[in-house]
């Protein structure tokens, strides 16, 4: 459970915080958030795909990249941790979360998950977040930004997936995986991009959404959905490995 807290010199000095990845930091998750600037760099690893958001999200819908078939699942995840492939930008800037900020509405503020694994108060573990003077460390630095990134791809988001309910594009998924030991795993909940659909636009509303820088993304999402048979495989692999 997160407990999230204002980042500040003056109350997290000695904070230090672990990089890498492992299910120990909470990294064991079935899909992360991204945003449309991502895809280029995650489709052809992960399924792209959409799903609800929950009650208390800003977001009608959240793009996803999908890691596993099964709920607190990473199939990219080894007890080693995961440098390859590249995780979403949503999963590298943990334990740090961007919230609104009144008085600047391009970047938000930083706030710090004060409950997470990552966080250490030993000198010799992990990365500092401050110097002995309050500045910021050069890590810190580089997580900032991200995070600025990362918020400024969310806000851009909404207006991706609003273009996609406008023209009804976005549909249901359903698909039964086939697994080695004989079972079987109906993955749902999640949606993709109608092709028919898209096809059936007029030129009018393509031009609109290339304009936008739209219409890239949407080729992107569907072609990444054949790397459910990646997650099959991967999923295989793990299951014979356990034998």
């Amino acid at each position: 459970m997160s407990s999230l807290e204002l980042l500040t010199a003056k109350k997290h000095q000695s904070l230090r915080v672990k990089t890498g990845f492992s299910a120990d930091f909470g990294d064991n998750v079935m899909a992360a958030v991204t945003f449309p600037e991502e895809f280029i760099a995650l489709n052809a690893n992960f399924p792209i795909v959409f799903r609800e958001a929950d009650d208390e999200s800003e977001d009608d819908f959240l793009c996803l990249a999908l890691m596993g078939v099964e709920t607190d699942e990473n199939l990219f995840l080894d007890q080693d941790g995961a440098s390859e492939p590249q995780f979403p930008l949503t999963m590298r800037i943990r334990p740090f979360i961007v919230g609104a900020d009144p008085e600047d509405e391009v970047t938000g503020s930083v706030l710090i998950d004060s409950q997470s694994n990552r966080l250490t108060n030993n000198e010799s573990e992990g990365q500092a977040l401050f110097q002995s003077n309050g500045e910021y460390t050069d890590f810190l630095k580089g997580r900032i930004r991200q995070l600025e990134l990362c918020y400024q791809g969310r806000q851009k988001g909404r207006g991706f997936i609003q273009m996609l309910r406008d023209y009804d594009l976005l549909e249901s998924l359903q698909a039964d995986l086939n697994f080695c030991d004989g079972t079987v795993k109906t993955l749902t909940g999640f949606y993709g991009i109608n092709i028919e659909r898209m096809n059936e636009l007029p030129a009018k509303a393509l031009k609109r959404m290339n304009d936008k820088g739209y219409l890239m993304p949407c080729f992107l999402s569907i072609a990444s959905l054949t790397r459910i048979g990646d997650l099959v495989d991967r999923k295989n692999a793990r299951i014979r490995g356990q034998k």
